[in-house]
């Protein structure tokens, strides 16, 4: 009985290992760096930032997964469109394509609001340093083309700038009062693609199948 029990753990755990390999695109955590600079500006009288990203922008290390070997560190050059944010987060999503390199092609669908501070303004956050301020903006959204073909896989980013010798309140206060600042800046886009359904059917079978086997077994005894 229990090598009958332990074939069949040991058949169903292959299998499901074998369709991982098999696809590796649909399994492994893919990440690409870039910098790149932004022009930071009031554009309304309520207040909201229009984030003006200059391009191109410049893949530097880490890159990898899918994105090697076509994203080059210091190599492939990207483009990148502007963003408008405000208190609620970003005012014109879905922003497609948000990052363009290669084939690869980012869509911007959502911009988390940073944590309460007086500082911070909807999704940008500003904290103190010890050099100065550290500007950071978190974003959500999809990625195709490349390697993932047609197939739509999520992505999670941060961008972040640093203001040195400045306050957040200088920060704040000098793009609050109508003013452009430009500023240099570093993002992580990271990839954690969705199981196809063909896999997730399978592990899901295999796992009842073993449900059954441990079911007979008590059964039997």
């Amino acid at each position: 009985m229990r090598n009958g029990i332990f074939g069949k753990v040991v058949t169903f755990a292959a299998v499901a290992a074998s369709v991982v390999v098999a696809n590796p695109v649909s399994a492994q955590v893919s990440r690409v760096n870039f910098v790149g600079s932004v022009n930071v500006s009031e554009f309304n009288p309520a207040g909201d930032v229009l984030l003006d990203f200059l391009n191109p922008i410049l893949a530097v290390p880490t890159v990898d997964g899918v994105f090697l070997p076509e994203i080059v560190p210091f190599v492939t050059l990207g483009t990148i469109n502007d963003v408008q944010v405000g208190p609620g987060g970003c005012l014109n999503c879905p922003v497609s394509p948000f990052v363009t390199f290669g084939a690869y092609q980012f869509t911007l669908t959502s911009t988390p609001l940073a944590p309460a501070g007086p500082f911070n303004f909807g999704p940008i956050s500003l904290t103190q340093t010890a050099t100065g301020t550290t500007a950071s903006l978190s974003v959500r959204g999809t990625v195709t083309g490349g390697d993932f073909g047609t197939t739509v896989n999520p992505f999670s980013g941060l961008f972040t700038a640093q203001f040195t010798g400045e306050t957040p309140f200088d920060v704040f206060t000098s793009i609050d009062q109508g003013g452009t600042r430009n500023v240099g800046f570093s993002a992580e886009f990271v990839v954690s693609p969705i199981p196809e359904p063909a896999t997730v059917a399978l592990m899901g079978s295999g796992l009842l199948a073993l449900l059954g086997v441990a079911y007979r077994r008590r059964t039997n005894v």
